[in-house]
């Protein structure tokens, strides 16, 4: 790379701009140009000089650091990332499956979202419905498919529980299945609810989705319990997955 100055011996500042007439040239990361730095590292800039940031260990993820100053490796990144919070299997025919964490979940500062998948057989028609905190005052609205015809159903409020299959689409010794979303909601008056979003269905009769959040008396951006009520037995084997959409 040529330089020109006021002798032979002295460098002209530089920027390495290929498209300015003696300025270096461009560097030539490819194999070529060095740094005295370690296998693997990487630059950052802490606004005035270059830094070295080495390389993590195996598993590690580059994220910001708490300062909002650099990037750093770390094992502890969370944010975004599903964790599977209970997984449960009926051991034998019943009616209730239950989700108590060993502590509270904060739906405000650790978690975004919980997410539950429920997949097995109901043995008996019958309903399955969610309640949260033991709370019995839901709202919501339905849209069912009983074997292709179409109805919907609307609760203001005064529903113990939160429908997830309807009994109008529940047959005896047939395999069901739910997806459910609960999301921590704050209205205008900062009152905390929590919005829920499900689809279920019963793979003999038809299927559903519901669209509900917890009425009055409930006021918390925490979760202490979940709970799947059925009005008649679901088969051994039932399985119920919970996961929590971390935000931190």
């Amino acid at each position: 790379m040529a330089f020109s100055g006021g002798g032979s011996n002295i460098l002209k500042p530089h920027t390495h701009d290929s498209t300015i007439l003696q300025d270096g040239g461009n560097l030539d990361f490819k194999n070529i140009t060095q740094s005295d730095m370690s296998a693997a590292s990487m630059t950052y800039s802490d606004g005035v000089h270059l830094q070295e940031l080495a390389i993590g260990t195996p598993a590690q993820q580059l994220i910001v650091n708490p300062g909002a100053t650099a990037p750093v490796w770390s094992s502890e990144h969370t944010q975004g990332r599903l964790e599977v919070l209970h997984d449960d299997v009926l051991s034998a025919d019943g009616t209730t499956m239950t989700y108590t964490p060993g502590a509270s979940l904060d739906m405000a500062a650790v978690y975004g979202e919980l997410v539950f998948c429920l997949q097995g057989w109901q043995a008996t028609a019958g309903s399955i419905g969610l309640t949260i905190n033991g709370h019995a005052d839901y709202a919501y609205n339905n849209i069912l498919n009983d074997s292709g015809v179409l109805s919907g159903n609307q609760v203001g409020s005064g529903a113990t529980t939160i429908p997830l299959i309807s009994s109008a689409i529940s047959t005896n010794a047939t395999q069901v299945s739910v997806i459910c979303s609960i999301k921590r909601s704050l209205n205008g008056e900062d009152s905390e609810k929590f919005m829920i979003d499900a689809s279920g269905g019963n793979i003999s009769q038809g299927n559903q989705i519901t669209n509900a959040y917890c009425g009055d008396g409930f006021n918390t951006g925490d979760i202490t319990e979940l709970k799947i009520t059925a009005s008649a037995n679901m088969d051994k084997g039932m399985r119920w997955t919970v996961w929590g959409r971390r935000v931190a």
